[in-house]
């Protein structure tokens, strides 16, 4: 099934919503931060536009930057999302292609394949984020630090609104 425009715009501002006013507080240990954010981005059609999935990711990224104080961090992380996202989909396609109904969740595509997609670019956002935000290789340590458990947390929280907002296909 085809996303609409209107349950595009719904998830953009509902998530963007979700992260200035619930996700900015929450951490573990002070190290793990969820930018759930990123799963409006990953769960873009399949077929979506590259140009158009740019635009979208610098646009969520500066009202992530807007609301935290974070000057260009988060849009600069989500525009690279958004730019690695065709390369990454074109290495993980199906024999057969995509099938234009299927949405990038591992109810669709499987576990071994959403494990690829969704971990692989959230991974990649994360560590850009904490390289700009920290921007010191002196403090290479604490930015691993950051990514790593910031992208598991990031995952498991993506994975589980997926598990709550999508509904199972046959």
């Amino acid at each position: 099934m085809k996303t609409s425009i209107l349950v595009l715009a719904i998830r953009f501002l509902g998530v963007l919503f979700l992260q200035v006013v619930f996700f900015k507080d929450i951490s573990i240990a002070s190290t793990a931060t969820a930018l759930i954010y990123v799963w409006f981005l990953l769960m873009l059609p399949l077929d979506f536009v590259p140009l158009a999935g740019l635009f979208l990711g610098f646009a969520s990224g500066l009202v992530i930057d807007f609301f935290l104080q974070t000057p260009g961090i988060h849009a600069g992380s989500s525009t690279l999302l958004m730019a690695l996202r065709p390369w990454i989909l074109s290495g993980l396609t199906p024999r057969a292609g995509y099938d234009v109904n299927q949405e990038p969740t591992f109810m669709d595509m499987g576990w071994p394949w959403y494990l690829a997609y969704s971990f692989g670019l959230i991974l990649v956002h994360h560590l850009f984020t904490f390289s700009l935000e920290i921007l010191s290789s002196e403090f290479i340590g604490l930015i691993i630090l950051n990514t790593v458990s910031s992208t598991l947390f990031t995952w498991v929280c993506v994975t589980l609104v997926i598990l709550l907002t999508s509904t199972p296909r046959r």
